[in-house]
């Protein structure tokens, strides 16, 4: 096999393998984005980046080897895709921590050793609730109206999945924390009660 045949199929692997690299990391990163939650074992984050970084490694490793005065041009368009699929990773990431970063008036939660719930309300209008356990667990966002002691969830960001929060929408601040309003009978408000962490409204 000549050598341009070889530095043909060397060029075509490249492409292939950073595109699918490309591919990955960008269904990922939405995919984060938009089925927020967290996990201690985060093992889609390791394996995503790891084979990103193994192919990168390997496109390196291969140009090394078979250098020549035409590979940093042979390497421009595979290094474009992973530009574009870290910039993507970058950007979605930022989205996240953008909607985090919003300062917190009011938060709640209620521990129930094993599992817990949540609520985070946020200057901006929007709400952040949790509902999981010691491993991991879902974050589901929206915006909500606050009237008075009663929080009424108003909307809810789209989300991947078929996970949904599934406690009443709307909450009231009490004595004895943050009770779930079943229309209008409490759902064992006293058991499942939040326990009121901040509480900074406007009085």
């Amino acid at each position: 096999m000549d050598k341009f045949t070889q530095r043909k199929q060397r060029r075509a692997a490249w492409t292939f393998s950073a595109l699918l690299v490309t591919l990955l990391l960008v269904l990922y990163a939405v995919r984060v984005h938009y089925t927020p939650g967290w996990n201690v074992l985060n093992w889609g984050g390791f394996f995503i980046y790891g084979i990103c970084g193994f192919v990168l490694l390997s496109i390196l490793f291969s140009a090394i080897l078979n250098w020549s005065t035409r590979t940093l041009r042979d390497l421009f368009f595979p290094f474009t895709l992973f530009i574009a699929a870290f910039s993507c990773a970058f950007y979605f990431h930022h989205l996240s921590e953008r909607r985090r970063s919003v300062p917190v008036f009011f938060e709640a939660y209620y521990d129930g050793d094993y599992n817990g719930t949540g609520i985070r309300l946020r200057t901006d209008g929007t709400y952040e609730l949790s509902d999981g356990g010691v491993l991991g667990g879902d974050l589901f966002y929206g915006t909500y109206r606050l009237a008075g002691d009663t929080i009424h969830l108003e909307t809810e960001d789209f989300r991947f999945g078929e996970a949904t929060w599934g406690f009443s929408k709307r909450l009231v601040i009490g004595s004895e924390g943050v009770l779930y309003m079943n229309n209008p009978a409490p759902l064992d408000a006293r058991l499942f009660a939040m326990r009121v962490i901040q509480d900074d409204r406007p009085r």
